[in-house]
């Protein structure tokens, strides 16, 4: 090949490599920022925070994120407790984890802050973040079998949110996940389990490589939103369809099981409980359970919520609530009932607890707000009712007052 071809060839690689920079320096100096990669795939839960990973959150709100060194939405930990260090894991999906508000407004810090308050310095205690994004029931008993119990936690919390009982029956919920079934009444892995291709060593070495690349260079994150989101989602407008959402989460949260898909994801769930709580027995831990609903349960507009409801042909939004509450009951389960408390509060102080500037009011996660407020619902039911703290200090509850919650 001719001088002047690689030449030409030259300037053109030049001109590319230009035209990317200056894109990219459009999109930092008007402050455009897209999601960040933060995962990781794995042999057992299939999904798992990238350790060290740090990016932006930018769908609901713009905040910076760093996963930790253990692969957790939380400062940096120890793995063994330090001596007369109460600990407390708080699991859960993307409520829990929080990744649209900063680390120290998180629930799980704010928790750890009140409860510190109240048990007082000669009584550390650690909240420990173990939330992760879109986290089945499934990956949770997985999570707390393999991961939770080598931090020796003394208590153990579990949030669930309107798609965990629909995740335990693949008819259901069609994704990429563990699932679990029930045999003769025990609990088994689903023989039609098949982990993730890329969660061999290598392979998630190469996607860590990559997705920290991507995270500093923001002309490819606009690059996968648009193959992600942006062309599947055009794509679905001129085809006039819109994307669905599984039908099955709001259904469950709010109505008894209309299939048999959806009673066995049920009995599946109680065997899920039933199993988490039975590991707590034998690592001598608390095990308490606490479910969130959708956003629409935590609207303070009455009108809004009465309009909800009669659309929906129901009366109330508690179905789901009150059931896993009986499992509790059924299976020796410390049970929190979150949703009717935040209600009560957004509605005394017209409050959103949900929603942030890019966003409409009362919409997806909580907000610093909302964070706030059950963070301080725990912490007052694990003060008055825990037998590893409420004998050790004084609690106030800060819900009382009407005044808005700030994290301390």
């Amino acid at each position: 090949m001719s001088t002047v071809f690689f030449s030409d060839l030259a300037k053109a690689v030049a001109s590319i490599l230009v035209v990317m920079l200056l894109f990219e320096l459009g999109l930092r100096l008007t402050g455009t920022k897209y999601e960040s990669s933060f995962y990781e795939s794995d042999p057992v839960l299939y999904m798992t925070w990238r350790p060290k990973a740090q990016g932006w959150e930018a769908k609901e709100g713009e905040n910076f994120i760093r996963i930790n060194s253990l692969g957790m939405r939380d400062r940096e930990r120890s793995v063994t407790p330090a001596a007369g260090v109460t600990r407390i894991a708080l699991l859960g999906d993307s409520v829990v984890a929080a990744g649209e508000v900063p680390l120290e407004k998180t629930a799980a810090q704010v928790l750890e802050a009140k409860l510190q308050t109240a048990l007082g310095p000669n009584h550390p205690i650690e909240v420990l973040n173990f939330g992760v994004g879109g986290y089945t029931l499934s990956q949770e008993l997985l999570l707390l079998q393999t991961r939770v119990w080598a931090f020796r936690p003394d208590i153990v919390i579990l949030v669930l949110s309107p798609s965990s009982v629909p995740s335990c029956d693949r008819r259901l919920y069609p994704a990429s996940v563990p699932f679990f079934t029930l045999q003769d009444g025990q609990l088994m892995p689903d023989p039609k389990n098949r982990p993730p291709a890329g969660s061999s060593s290598d392979a998630r070495r190469w996607h860590a490589f990559l997705g920290d690349l991507m995270n500093h260079v923001r002309l490819l994150q606009m690059i996968r939103k648009a193959t992600q989101d942006g062309i599947p989602e055009e794509i679905a407008k001129i085809e006039g369809r819109k994307r669905q959402r599984n039908k099955h989460i709001l259904e469950m949260w709010i109505r008894p099981p209309s299939s048999p898909a959806e009673e066995n994801a049920w009995q599946v769930a109680e065997g899920m409980l039933a199993s988490m709580v039975q590991q707590a027995q034998r690592h001598r831990a608390e095990f308490w359970l606490s479910a969130v609903g959708p956003e629409i349960e935590e609207n303070p507009d009455i009108a809004k919520r009465d309009t909800f409801l009669k659309n929906q042909h129901v009366s109330e939004f508690n179905y789901a609530e009150a059931r896993l509450q009986s499992i509790a009951a059924t299976h020796g389960i410390n049970f929190i009932s979150l949703e009717p408390r935040l209600l009560e509060y957004a509605e005394k102080n017209q409050l959103s607890l949900r929603g942030f500037f890019n966003t409409r009011e009362n919409y997806g996660h909580w907000n610093e707000s909302g964070n706030a407020a059950a963070a301080a619902i725990l912490a007052e039911c694990l003060m008055l009712n825990s037998p590893e703290l409420k004998s050790e200090g004084h609690w106030t509850s800060s819900l009382t007052g009407g005044g808005p919650l700030t994290s301390p």
